[in-house]
């Protein structure tokens, strides 16, 4: 019987259609889907905390025949479409204006297919509600104080955000903005680490604090730097010492001596030894002063003149022990000098001239020695230095010959020690020398040298 009505209802439009000349009018010509229900009716639409709208209707007296299985609610905000079974639903509308108007109209839907759009529901507006928190926080130090950005809120909650406040942790120093999205704290102890929180605010209040930002601790300059000053004179072995001059706030001190403008190894204190290294170079110091919530600040000195040679001072003068007596043997003593570390060479002198050869540290007294008196010259040398001499003191006169082993007698040719038994000649054993005797030195001369086996007239005969 419903079906054979729906079929009335539909001639009898179309009869109106034709007898009233109307065709091509949307009201009539844009019926619902055959066997579609009626449109919903009494929409009504209430806020909800949270930002949600409750919306509530009437289901349709005519349901097409068949079933309503679901209804579409559209609003128009967004034109979204949301489905749900029940003659009623709610939906959050985080993002729109609290002064923006909001209307709702539904759709019935059965197998068949859709209703028409039921009549809007009258507007509402949904209260505002505090903005969610600010994002991604960041600062960056300074001298006391901080710059401080980040993001906005994802939501506002509804309102325009009318402002941002800053606070660090700790301290509860602060900034705010009209909206910009960074300020600078000011207020801030240098050395002091801090964090910092945002809340953005409308006319619904303020949001919670955001996440706190990294840690930046604010560092400021010195009030005053010292000039050091390098005190002493440039030359090898001398020490420098550096005056770093006056600093406020009073900091730690480090040092860095430099050769020609490089660093040297293991210099690092406020004294430096000028070494071999430096000769010929100009040394400075850079002095370093840090100090916690201050800028590290380096300050480097003037050059030193070009640092020169070293000098070499006898402290003791050398001396001589020994007998000074014909076939003795007289040894030097280098005395003590400036420096540890130095070179000495020996010259043995007769009577303050230079005997030639006499280069060691002993010296045997020959024959030609006696009446005569000795002393030795003494030269040190290290690198960097300049050479130093120092002469002993003379001996007494060299007195008597020493019967050592050579004095003639028994079957030995005399003059010489140890023994040489008396032959026509003797050379030195493994020279060019024809003999016939041969001698194995070191042999020392006592007497008269009858064979003239000392060639340099040291008084040791066949040395090598």
């Amino acid at each position: 019987m419903d079906g054979r009505w729906r079929l009335l209802r539909k001639l009898v439009a179309a009869i109106a259609v034709v007898a009233l000349g109307l065709v091509g009018m949307p009201s009539l010509a844009a019926a619902a889907d055959p066997g579609a229900p009626g449109m919903p009716t009494g929409v009504s639409a209430s806020p909800q905390a949270g930002r949600q709208v409750t919306v509530t209707w009437t289901a349709p007296e005519d349901d097409g025949g068949n079933l309503i299985t679901a209804y579409k609610v559209s609003n128009s905000f967004d034109s979204s479409v949301a489905t749900t079974t029940e003659p009623t639903w709610t939906g959050a509308f985080p993002t729109i204006g609290s002064d923006v108007p909001l209307t709702f109209t539904v759709r019935a839907v059965n197998a068949a297919g859709e209703s028409d759009p039921s009549d809007a529901s009258a507007p509402v507006l949904i209260p505002a509600v505090a903005p969610s928190e600010p994002r991604s926080v960041s600062a960056t130090g300074g001298n006391g104080q901080a710059q401080v950005s980040w993001l906005a809120p994802l939501g506002n909650g509804g309102a325009a955000i009318t402002g941002y406040a800053v606070t660090s942790v700790p301290g509860g120093q602060t900034c705010v903005t009209a909206g910009a999205l960074s300020c600078v704290v000011p207020g801030l102890t240098n050395g002091t680490t801090y964090r910092f929180t945002v809340s953005a605010s409308t006319i619904a209040g303020p949001s919670l604090p955001s996440a706190v930002s990294n840690a930046v601790t604010p560092i400021g300059p010195f009030a005053a730097v010292g000039t050091p000053r390098i005190i002493g004179v440039a030359r090898v072995g001398a020490t420098l010492r550096v005056n770093p001059g006056t600093w406020s706030p009073s900091p730690k001190l480090s040092f860095q001596w430099l050769r020609n403008g490089r660093s040297i190894a293991r210099a690092t204190g406020a004294t430096y030894v000028l070494t071999a290294a430096d000769r010929g170079t100009r040394t400075r110091v850079r002095v370093t002063g840090a100090r916690v919530g201050v800028v590290t600040k380096p300050m480097l000195s003037s050059p030193t003149a070009v640092v020169g040679y070293g000098i070499l001072a006898n402290r003791r003068a050398p001396t001589i022990t020994g007998t000074a007596k014909v076939g003795k043997t007289l040894t030097a003593n280098p005395g003590t000098w400036s420096t540890s570390g130095v070179t000495i060479k020996y010259q043995w002198l007769r009577d303050g001239r230079t005997i030639r050869g006499a280069t060691r540290k002993t010296y045997r007294l020959t024959k030609a020695a006696k009446t005569h008196r000795f002393s030795v010259r003494v030269t040190a040398t290290k690198a960097g230095y300049k050479a130093a001499t120092k002469t002993s003191g003379r001996t007494a006169k060299v007195t008597g010959v020493s019967n050592a082993g050579g004095g003639g007698g028994g079957n030995c040719t005399p003059g010489y020690s140890p023994c040489l038994p008396p032959k026509s000649d003797y050379d030195c054993a493994g020279g060019s020398g024809d003999g016939p005797g041969y001698a194995h030195g070191p042999i020392y001369v006592t007497g008269s040298d009858p064979y003239d086996l000392d060639r340099d007239g040291d008084g040791i005969a066949c040395e090598d």
